[in-house]
């Protein structure tokens, strides 16, 4: 990184804040920035839509939205065949307003699941069959409801260990059996092909996607798919990662290269960064890890350097990266409670009230992007 952190943090401060949201020329956004890079997203739940701080950052600074959990099967389909659309249209109306992607999340997850989805009819058919007969609904009720408004679909998340072995428990495996992610992507694929919606990326969506275990096994089965001529476009890399080198530059970069090899494009899905010394983000959430000692660092400017190290990475690989979101806006909203893993602060530093507020993070990243825009025009 070329940028001066103490620059970015005179910045920072000398800003213009108003009680809406900070002021800053387009091309000193992020979504003007990302241009001709990579879609740049965020995740926000459907309550968020109702503050008007919020609305206006998000408007100005993303192309790219996905909904924290009211796309869900629980939020969806709470009871076979009663669907519940309202909170995702939310997103998606807010979206289509101004000019936003909508990322689907997620058709199938071990968790967020109902139970009456593996419940068994007692009417004589396997259970594998009516499993897949409710998925199958519940893909075909989802992709029609927001046909032509949804880019990217989630079809699977988070169905292998972090040393490649299948996930040790999901309902979803024992009611189907081993092939439950293969069935997920042929009906998925299935519906899209009906709908016409041919140009819909589907996905397979994990964390710790660094992992040398992870990596071969999500590789191997994206080739297997591509063998069997089961369609999957994409991989989505959750970036729960730390704010000093864990996982390491080099460690991502390498996983980047496996993935693209496939021809699939890269999602970085879940993007945050631990500030929380002696934690790990695991994906599930910060867990106490006494191995990870050293291994975060709270202060602006070594957060602000983590992330223009990252967008450098992924301002490298725009070729092959399709979006990259970060999971959340503002600290205070995180779900990683009691850090500062995200790009803007909840508070304005001179009133120490409400208001979001950019950190040299969030400078860092549009110094990385502003770069890679510049080396396009060479």
């Amino acid at each position: 990184m070329s940028i001066s952190f103490k620059t970015v943090s005179a910045v920072l401060a000398g800003i213009c804040l108003t009680s809406v949201a900070f002021q800053a020329e387009a091309q000193d956004r992020l979504r003007d920035a990302s241009k001709g890079l990579f879609l740049v997203g965020t995740a926000l739940p459907t309550r968020a839509f109702s503050d008007l701080i919020t609305t206006d950052i998000v408007s100005q600074d993303f192309n790219r939205l996905t909904c924290e959990n009211e796309m869900k099967f629980d939020a969806t389909e709470p009871s076979e065949g009663n669907f519940r659309f309202e909170q995702g249209d939310t997103l998606v109306n807010f979206a289509e307003k101004y000019g936003m992607e909508v990322h689907g999340h997620t058709f199938l997850w071990h968790s967020q699941t109902p139970q009456w989805v593996f419940q068994n009819p007692n009417d004589g058919r396997p259970l594998r069959d009516v499993v897949l007969q409710r998925l199958e609904n519940h893909i075909r009720a989802l992709m029609t409801h927001w046909k032509g408004k949804i880019k990217t679909w989630d079809v699977c998340n988070e169905c292998f260990e972090d040393n490649g072995s299948p996930r040790g428990f999901s309902p979803w495996r024992q009611a189907i059996g081993d092939d439950y992610m293969e069935q997920a992507f042929r009906i998925a694929a299935k519906v899209a092909d009906e709908l016409g919606e041919k140009d819909v990326l589907l996905a397979y969506n994990d964390f710790n996607m660094y992992k040398p275990g992870k990596v071969q096994a999500v590789v191997k089965m994206v080739n297997d798919f591509k063998a069997k001529g089961v369609r999957i476009d994409a991989i989505g890399m959750q970036a729960h990662w730390q704010s000093n080198d864990d996982p390491s530059i080099e460690t991502i970069e390498a996983a980047f290269k496996a993935y693209a090899a496939t021809g699939c494009k890269i999602i970085i899905s879940e993007m945050d960064v631990n500030t929380r010394n002696g934690f790990r983000n695991s994906g599930r959430g910060l867990e106490r890890d006494d191995s990870v000692q050293g291994n975060a660092d709270s202060s602006a400017d070594a957060l602000a350097k983590r992330y223009g190290e990252l967008f450098d990475l992924f301002v490298k690989y725009h070729k092959d990266i399709y979006a990259v979101t970060v999971w959340g806006l503002d600290d205070g909203t995180s779900w990683l409670r009691g850090g500062a893993p995200l790009l803007f602060s909840s508070t304005d530093p001179k009133t120490n009230e409400r208001g979001i507020t950019p950190k040299p993070c969030y400078y860092s990243v549009l110094e990385s992007l502003k770069k890679g825009q510049a080396a396009l025009k060479k």
